[in-house]
Parts: structure tokens; C-alpha cells; sequence
């Protein structure tokens, strides 16, 4: 795309928002309620300017062709959606990176981690460059996500120990110098995405488990500083794996599950909540949706403010929009072909999507009416990952 049409496509989605809660605002929210908890270190105090991030900066991972040897090589997207110019910087990566963990003290640094397999790096998102690799636990694979505490002193990820049939722990890290600290056990196998909450003081945890005759998938609550198991979640349908979550401000929670391993590809994901003090539930009516959630349900995304979960299932080009506390489809979107990662912007106002194989793109869904933003399609950024990540960093010159 030229520049005028990317210039075009900004006015158009600037005219069609509206104003929300800056990233600012978000991050010093956030850093008050935490600091309420005397005996848990405070959140990192933001150095940084970030009065200009309204949306905020779009981060993701996907492979690119290069024109000039016509090499495959993996990158990682940048793209300030507060800029005039929807105009992506790329990184390169020996990776496909799947999971992000941002550094609370420093806008500028990212943590990455590959899906399965020994790739990990710390990312300097000014300079646009690595900085840093991380080697995963002897006889360990990183198994795609991570987590810094609240203040930033210690760095966890999910990881398995292959031979021992996908034993799951959570590596401890230095924040600073990613030195191995130790380990606890995610009490459950294959572990996946995880989540700090209740001030860093524990850790949720989606376990995938193993094939139909193995580990049984969970979420597991963990107790941080004991290593201790507070609640495991298992699922009514053994069909279902763990793979991605999110737990809202007040705990809410959200699971996107996909088909076990052994099953046939059109067996069915679906995706679960449980509302603060409600029941786990996994959503199954209509059945006509659900039957189109084929493979696996892929990325997560909460609207606090509506209420609203958001899941894109790529092998059945859906996207569903579910109520959190009553279960309710509140829309299906089927227009968008292999949709991937969806997150919401810093200011609420929409729901970012990406989608596409041979030329994935990304395009805007307004928050409110979950309705496509017209002239917000973008398909110059390489974004063919699993997830996307919506971040607060001041504007890089």
C-alpha cells in the first residue's frame, strides 16, 4: 500500500472513534491498586511520557517474504496506531513468536517467546532490535508465554519437560538479568499461557495436557510465593484442551479451548468463562455457532466496559462476541477469512483483528457495535501470528 491510502485509512479511523481512557490513565489506575497491598512490592513507577497514547502501539509476529532474496524469515510488527501513518517497523526474529511480556519499567522493553521450542528474546522496541536471548530449562521447552511481576524484579514463563511426559513448570527469573532463579510446578502438563493477578501473588495457568489417554487440561491457580496449588479447573468435555486466557480486573475468566491431540481436525474448540463469583461454564448454544468453532478457538480479547469476550476459531472463519456473564452470543462475524489475533485498543473504543494467510491484514471492529470500521484495513504489516498485543509506549521518533 502507498502512503496516501495509509494516510487515508488513519483520517478514516481517527473520525471514527472516540475518546477513551489513555494509556497514562490505564497504567496509574492499575498502580494504585496494587500499591494498596503493603506487603507485595509496589509496581513499577512509569519514567516514561505516555500522555500522547490514546490507542496505543500494535504488536505482532508473523513471517515475511524478503523482496530482495526472496528469503522466508520471521518478524515482529510494530505499528503505532496514535501515528498519522499506519506504517509498520519490523523486527527480525529466529523465531515465530507466539506470547508477549512487556517490562513494567521500561515501555521500550518485550519479552517474546516462541510457541513450542527454545526460542526467546528480549526485544528493544525503540531501536527495533534484540537485544537478548533466554534459554529455556535443561530438558525444557518454552512453551509460549511469560509474565514479569508487578514491579518487575522477576520474569516467569511456562515451560515443559518433554521427556516426562510435558511436566509443566512456571521458570523463575531474574527481571533484570533473566538469571534462572527456580521453578514451580503448573500442577498439570503441557502449560501454556499464563497470567499474574492479586497483586503478582498468584499465577493462573492453562494446562493443555496431553493426548486423550494422558494429562487431563486445566487451569490451575497457583499460590506464587508458596509454589502451592490454590484451585484446579477441569472441563466437563475431555475433547477440550487449555490453551489461552484472560482474567479481567475483577477476575473475571475467560479459556479458548481447542480440539484435543488424536482427534480429527473438525473436532470442535469452544470457548469457557466463569464471571467473578459465577460458575464455569463453556459455551456451547447456538449450536449453529458453535459447530463453526472448528479446531481451535485461538485468540482471546474482554471489553470490560460491555462486558463482552471476543474469540476468533481461524479453521472455521469466525469470529463470536459472548456476553461474560450470561453466556449469550451477542454476534457472530464470519466476513474476515482465517482470523487470528484480536485485542482491544488502550482507549476500548475497538476490537483489532487480524486475518488472512497468503496476505494477512488487519482491520478495525468498532467496541460498541462489533461492527467493521470502514477504511481501517491495513495489509501491509506481516501479522500472521497467533496473538496480537496492544501496548502503552511513548511514540518512537
Amino acid at each position: 500500500m502507498n502512503t496516501r491510502h495509509f494516510n487515508t485509512a488513519r483520517r478514516r479511523f481517527l473520525a471514527a472513534s472516540a475518546l477513551g481512557l489513555s494509556g497514562a490513565a490505564i497504567a496509574s489506575l492499575a498502580g494504585e491498586a496494587m500499591a494498596q497491598d503493603a506487603k507485595q512490592p509496589e509496581p513499577a513507577k512509569p519514567k516514561f511520557d505516555l500522555s500522547a497514547v490514546k490507542r496505543g502501539t500494535l504488536l505482532g509476529c508473523g513471517n515475511q517474504v524478503n523482496v530482495e532474496t526472496g528469503e522466508k524469515r520471521q518478524v515482529l510488527s510494530i505499528v503505532d496506531l496514535d501515528a498519522e501513518a499506519l506504517t509498520p517497523r519490523l523486527v527480525v526474529m529466529s523465531f515465530l513468536g507466539h506470547g508477549f511480556a512487556p517490562d513494567p519499567r521500561d515501555p521500550y522493553k518485550m519479552v517474546i517467546f516462541e510457541k513450542h521450542g527454545p526460542g526467546c528474546v528480549e526485544i528493544d522496541l525503540a531501536k527495533g532490535e534484540v537485544t537478548r536471548k533466554l534459554s529455556a530449562v535443561k530438558g525444557a521447552q518454552f512453551y509460549g508465554h511469560g509474565a514479569f511481576s508487578p514491579d518487575g524484579a522477576t520474569l516467569y514463563d511456562t515451560e515443559s519437560i518433554i521427556e516426562e511426559n510435558y511436566r509443566g513448570i512456571i521458570a523463575i527469573r531474574d527481571g533484570t538479568t533473566f538469571e534462572l532463579k527456580g521453578e514451580f510446578p503448573t500442577f498439570g502438563a503441557a502449560p501454556h499461557d499464563c497470567q499474574l493477578i492479586d497483586g503478582g501473588k498468584v499465577m493462573a495457568i492453562t494446562n493443555g495436557g496431553g493426548k486423550l489417554d494422558g494429562a487431563k487440561p486445566c487451569v490451575t491457580y497457583v499460590d506464587v510465593e508458596k509454589k502451592t496449588l490454590i484451585e484446579k479447573i477441569e472441563f466437563e468435555s475431555e475433547k477440550l484442551n487449555a490453551g489461552h486466557l484472560l482474567i479481567g480486573k475483577k477476575g473475571d475468566l475467560a479459556v479458548a479451548h481447542a480440539r484435543r491431540d488424536g482427534l480429527p481436525e473438525d473436532a470442535l474448540g469452544a470457548v469457557s468463562v466463569r464471571p467473578k463469583g459465577g460458575k464455569f461454564k463453556t459455551l456451547t448454544t447456538p449450536e449453529d455457532t458453535w459447530k463453526k468453532m472448528v479446531g481451535e478457538t485461538l485468540s482471546l480479547a474482554f471489553n470490560e466496559e460491555t462486558r463482552v469476550v471476543a474469540a476468533t476459531n481461524p479453521y472455521g472463519n469466525v469470529v463470536t462476541f459472548w456476553d461474560m456473564d450470561s453466556g449469550e452470543l451477542k454476534k457472530e462475524y464470519a466476513k474476515s477469512k482465517n482470523p487470528r489475533g484480536i485485542v482491544l485498543t488502550l482507549d476500548n473504543a475497538f476490537f483489532v483483528l487480524s486475518y488472512g494467510k497468503e496476505q494477512p491484514a488487519v482491520g478495525l471492529l468498532d467496541a460498541k457495535t462489533l461492527a467493521p470500521v470502514s477504511g481501517s484495513k491495513f495489509d501491509n504489516a506481516p501479522i500472521s501470528g497467533s496473538h496480537m498485543f496492544m501496548h502503552a509506549m511513548p511514540p518512537v521518533a
